[in-house]
């Protein structure tokens, strides 16, 4: 019997084999034109190896799917064998658009002897940070704690049980494979030393900074916001001296104008237009075709790192639209709708969403696209030419596009050039950060097209909703990946933005349905590895923003869940600790309305918004709405016990900027009330150009059933845009 049951487990696992890897050959035949397009594949070739990335919907990982090594995606499945089998995991994060992580696979991950130890030693895991940004923060702040420089490709073997072993960014063939053997072997000869060390150096590189209280007073909070406040100052006044290399900062820079808002210290106002100003001059900033590359390798914004990612475009729009509402200059606003058009022009997909980034490569060459060198161009005060690496790459004299015939001239040279590839999975997060940056735009300039580009993106992405169950990932139309938390708090600020720009509160079940998703995608995470920002703000940080939003602008009930949540991501954290790669975080702590935005303030739960309207350097209009069943007093209410509307400048109550009230009876008052509901026109003539003094509405708020606590809503009156 035992023999019988040896051979007939035998042919089990040799059929299970022969289907798996027929499976695979016919998905490999499924997917030959997308490898054959991106070049995977040339168009005879028949794969030597396939690997189970073949099924995955990521064009990072489709590239790694006919190498030698064994590879699989991130799954709890693929750790708990590993576990079983008492292997090492081999675990390899980058992404699509990241110049090193495609030379380390051009030079290691097809070797075959690279290819021979991991197969036969280790469960080797490839991730797409894009699709794991948790998994890949987590990692990113260990390799930082290592080696104090964190990027990308990053490579960690673990011990089946997770505990990191080794940790490094790129390294050549020859150290990798000496590293790889090296562990391989030892892990054979005494696997309870390598873990018991990979415990020890695991705690050190990912410690946990549980809070020791929840508390703090507003003193220590204050102190410890200035502190953070002024390390962000200084470092962007070293990095204006040549320091590099030098990233975009958009989130400090907004930090940065909203002080200036509230205390009108110029020297923050000048200290982002100066930034802003250098990248817009620089090579950094595409003129030709609009946007931004991902960061400047240098101190000086000269040496640009060519890739263009999705939510860079969306962070600087969004900059450009509050330095261009602050400073009344216009030209910002240009920039912010060239930007947008290279958005629309090369990274939306035909699914109606936008691709994740574009390369940095074109025809195998790091920058060609944008290489002028071997092209006559004629001379203009507009442009000058930077010899950067060989080639020739042009950036502005001032803040100031060319005409739009020299543009048409400028693209009509690239039209002939290979443009590089794009990433074309859409990713929820940032989408939703690009229909923010939209919408604030709108806020300012309610062109139409704006406005279809809006309804479009918003509408597109409600279409991936399975079941109310939000994916963080869509690609070819198929959707995958779970929404991490950063997807639903990004979603949920955008959406709600949307809600209250728009007139007509259109979109509220959407909203109700992503903060049902946010609570309980966000209960119970370990939140210790989350809380650093990178290019965009921390999940822990946006959750929490999102987070605040919800009990500000919530029902009762869900002002209690909401705290529960809240409660578990903040008991991860001693406030005081945070430092400047945290600050993010530390600006969202306070449970206070957070949002950035000038011209919108919600009220009443978010039941009614006020929005500035048809501003003009004679006046400007609040316009209030209110949802239906929802009302206001009037400015004239028929008893002395009841709030009325009202406008205050520098202590001075305006009058005659009422409109006519409605007289209704309600069902829990007997006499008539003096109300207005639905939408509100105030007009208010400014004293001066422009006017320098913070507006204030004082409103109550009821419904048919309840009256809210009078809120006192303070607008900030900024210079024309017209």
């Amino acid at each position: 019997m035992p023999v019988l049951f040896a051979r007939a487990l035998l042919v089990l696992t040799c059929l299970l084999t022969s289907l798996q890897t027929k499976a695979i050959e016919s998905m490999s035949d499924e997917r030959r034109d997308w490898l054959v397009l991106h070049g995977v594949l040339a168009e005879n070739e028949q794969p030597k190896y396939i690997n189970a990335l073949i099924y995955e919907d990521s064009p990072y990982l489709l590239s790694h799917a006919l190498q030698p090594i064994n590879w699989v995606a991130w799954t709890e499945g693929v750790l708990a064998q590993a576990k079983q089998d008492k292997r090492l995991i081999y675990l390899s994060i980058g992404y699509e658009t990241c110049h090193w992580c495609h030379v380390l696979a051009e030079e290691s991950y097809v070797d075959e002897s690279i290819a021979g130890v991991l197969n036969q030693h280790f469960v080797n895991i490839k991730v797409d940070r894009e699709r794991r940004p948790q998994l890949d923060q987590t990692y990113r702040r260990a390799l930082e704690n290592m080696t104090g420089s964190p990027g990308w490709p990053i490579q960690v073997v673990l011990t089946p049980s997770g505990k990191i072993v080794w940790i490094d960014s790129y390294t050549p063939r020859a150290k990798l494979h000496k590293v790889l053997s090296v562990l391989s072997k030892k892990w054979q000869q005494a696997p309870t030393s390598i873990e018991n060390l990979a415990k020890l150096q695991h705690e050190q590189l990912l410690p946990k900074i549980l809070s020791s209280k929840l508390t703090i007073s507003d003193t220590q909070y204050k102190a410890k916001y200035t502190e953070v406040l002024k390390g962000k100052r200084l470092v962007l006044n070293k990095e204006q001296q040549g320091e590099g290399p030098r990233f975009l900062r958009a989130n400090w820079l907004l930090d940065l104008l909203d002080e200036y808002s509230l205390t009108g210290d110029t020297d923050d106002l000048s200290l982002v237009t100066t930034q802003v100003k250098q990248l817009l001059s620089s090579p950094v900033y595409d003129f030709v075709d609009g946007g931004m590359h991902r960061y400047a390798e240098d101190g000086d914004w000269r040496r640009p790192h060519y890739e263009k990612m999705l939510y860079d475009q969306a962070q600087l729009i969004r900059v450009l639209v509050r330095l261009s509402t602050v400073t009344s200059q216009k030209q910002y606003l240009t920039f912010a709708k060239q930007t947008i058009s290279f958005v629309e022009s090369k990274l939306k997909l035909d699914i109606g969403l936008y691709a994740s980034s574009l390369s940095a490569l074109s025809d195998g060459v790091e920058g060609a696209y944008y290489d002028f060198s071997d092209d006559t161009l004629s001379k203009s005060t507009a442009w000058r030419a930077n010899s950067i690496s060989g080639a020739t790459v042009l950036s502005l004299n001032t803040l100031a596009l060319p005409s739009t015939a020299v543009l048409d001239t400028l693209q009509n040279i690239r039209r002939i050039k290979t443009l590089p590839r794009r990433d074309t999975k859409a990713v929820l997060s940032w989408n939703a950060l690009y229909l923010l940056s939209l919408t604030e735009l709108y806020q300012i300039d309610p062109q139409t097209t704006l406005l279809s580009k809006i309804e479009s993106l918003r509408s597109n992405m409600t279409r991936y909703w399975a079941e109310g169950q939000l994916q963080r990932i869509i690609f070819q139309e198929k959707t995958s990946i779970t929404a991490e938390p950063e997807d639903y708090a990004w979603l949920f600020l955008a959406l709600s933005e949307v809600h209250w720009t728009l007139p007509g509160f259109l979109h509220g079940d959407n909203i109700s349905a992503v903060k049902t998703g946010l609570l309980e995608a966000s209960a119970g995470v370990d939140w210790s590895d989350f809380h650093q920002d990178s290019e965009l703000a921390s999940s822990a940080s946006m959750v929490l923003k999102a987070l605040h939003q919800i009990v500000n602008y919530s029902s009762s009930i869900e002002i209690r869940e909401t705290r529960v949540v809240r409660e578990q991501i903040i008991s991860h954290f001693d406030v005081l600790s945070l430092q400047l790669n945290s600050s993010n975080l530390l600006l969202n702590w306070r449970q206070d309305d957070s949002r950035s935005t000038y011209f919108i303030k919600p009220f009443a739960r978010g039941h009614g918004v006020v929005r500035v309207n048809d501003y003009s350097t004679k006046g400007l209009v609040l316009e209030l709405e209110l949802e239906k069943g929802w009302h206001i007093n009037s400015n004239s209410p028929l008893r002395d016990t009841l709030i009325k509307t009202e406008v205050t400048v520098k202590d001075r109550v305006l009058k005659g900027v009422y409109p006519e009230p409605v007289f209704k009876y309600l069902g829990f008052d007997k006499q008539a009330l003096s109300l207005y509901e639905g939408v509100v026109y105030l007009p208010i003539t400014l004293e001066s150009k422009p006017m320098t003094h913070d507006i204030k509405l004082r409103v109550q708020a009821c419904s048919d059933s309840l009256c809210l606590t009078p809120e006192d809503i303070i607008i900030k009156p900024y210079k024309s845009l017209n």
